[in-house]
């Protein structure tokens, strides 16, 4: 016992090894998915007339979660990337108030928002604002943003922006571009006019970036059927062409035949205003793509009444969350719209290995802190459990594997231990690296 005891205050006193057990306990989620995207597109003006905080409607934090915990075909994971229109005033007052209310479901410093300030002008608690984009900084790594073209009276209502994105863990080959766009609405030949400028202007700029560009359109973009310009102008062939996963056929209408697609509003259905529509090579290219049948309007499944509500009698939407009701009243009060969601994973792409994987299985889990314990204080090149390279095995690569918990290369679920299990397999490694002999102080 004596023995052990020691032990352990050598173990507590390696400031690395304690860097990892606050790095553990800071590991609250349970699931985490390295490439597979939940990627969320979402009108947030409070045109309900019951704003709560920062021009986002009552009942906003409980559709968040909702959506990172509905199953889409079995699969359920929290919100990747929300491209939001109709921001409150100044970008970030709105952006900060949303991730604020993600972090505290998933934890601080889960969520951030892309900084680039979109040049349109907002109105402050009457929508029409900017666009803008929050990430979940686990799995997504933010490349930069640009404004598409220039707003105005004649023009494009509001500057489109386009977002270069890349799943963590993987590589530029992954990469893939957002475009969020709010174009303007109304039913004039003259506002028909001014949307397909936008999309002119949209797709002018994916052609820029190559035939092989993995690229989602999203955002509001108000069409009001699939034969006006903007949505003929959005998918017409050529380089940067657009594929609706919802309607393949592109004959969709605001009628009841297309109820399962609409999104506007959530107390009467009768628009499809908000999209994501995507590239080819997002559809059969090796890098990002839309997983199959993961399109959906969020709370919306064709069983709402044309012109009915979500929150009314026999919308059987959701029927996974055990809060449902609760979920259908929230989206008539968070905003007018219905947010579209769909999931897309890495395909075809060789793996890169991740920091921390000392075993290089895929995975950064306790399989590479008993690597590390096995041969701790071991000295040498290419050493089992040297994951930073640095030809010792220490504190540093138990450091290292904390800052990649759980990141995995393959596209399933990757359970968490809680943080007091993590804390637990730890000290049992050191005690195992005692009972073996090994020093617990580099040499």
């Amino acid at each position: 016992m004596k023995n052990k005891a020691m032990c352990l205050t050598q173990l507590f006193r390696s400031r690395y090894l304690v860097c990892a057990i606050i790095g553990g306990l800071m590991a609250t989620a349970e699931i985490t998915f390295a490439q597979t995207l939940r990627i969320v597109t979402y009108n947030i003006d409070a045109d309900t007339n019951g704003a709560a905080g920062a021009d986002a409607g009552p009942g906003l934090t409980t559709v968040l979660q909702a959506i990172g915990s509905e199953s889409l075909n079995g699969h359920a994971q929290p919100i990747d990337v929300l491209a939001l229109e109709e921001l409150y005033g100044t970008p970030s007052t709105t952006l900060s108030y949303i991730v604020g209310q993600l972090n505290g479901i998933y934890g601080t410093g889960t969520y951030a928002y892309d900084t680039t300030t979109d040049p349109t002008d907002g109105n402050f608690l009457t929508g029409n604002g900017p666009s803008g984009l929050i990430y979940n900084t686990k799995t997504v790594q933010d490349l930069g943003a640009v404004a598409v073209g220039t707003a105005s009276s004649s023009g494009a209502a509001r500057a489109p922006m386009r977002y270069e994105l890349q799943p963590i863990g993987s590589s530029s080959a992954a990469d893939f571009y957002m475009y969020v766009s709010h174009a303007k609405s109304g039913t004039t030949s003259s506002d028909a006019t001014r949307r397909n400028i936008e999309a002119t202007e949209v797709r002018a700029d994916a052609a820029t970036l190559g035939p092989n560009a993995h690229i989602i359109y999203s955002g509001d973009w108000n069409i009001d059927h699939s034969g006006e310009a903007t949505y003929q102008t959005l998918t017409a062939s050529g380089v940067g062409q657009a594929n609706d996963p919802a309607n393949p056929a592109g004959n969709w209408t605001s009628s009841a035949s297309f109820a399962g697609i609409l999104t506007e509003s959530a107390t009467s259905l009768k628009y499809r205003d908000d999209l994501q529509l995507v590239s080819g090579p997002m559809l059969n290219q090796s890098g990002m793509q839309l997983v199959s049948g993961m399109y959906t309007a969020f709370g919306n499944n064709g069983t709402t009444k044309y012109g009915g509500s979500t929150s009314a009698v026999g919308n059987t939407a959701l029927s996974d969350l055990s809060n449902r009701v609760a979920v259908l009243s929230a989206l008539t009060t968070a905003t007018d719209h219905l947010p579209v969601v769909a999931d897309y994973a890495v395909v075809g792409l060789t793996p890169p290995h991740i920091p921390g994987d000392a075993n290089q299985d895929g995975v950064v889990n306790g399989l590479d802190i008993n690597l590390v314990a096995s041969n701790w204080a071991e000295m040498g090149s290419g050493l089992p459990g040297d994951v930073n390279g640095d030809s010792v095995v220490n504190g540093l690569d138990i450091n290292l594997i904390a800052t990649n918990w759980v990141q995995t290369t393959g596209t399933g679920a990757v359970v968490v231990p809680e943080p007091c299990g993590i804390v637990l397999m730890i000290l049992g490694l050191g005690l195992m690296a005692c009972r073996q002999g090994r020093r617990l102080t580099p040499r």
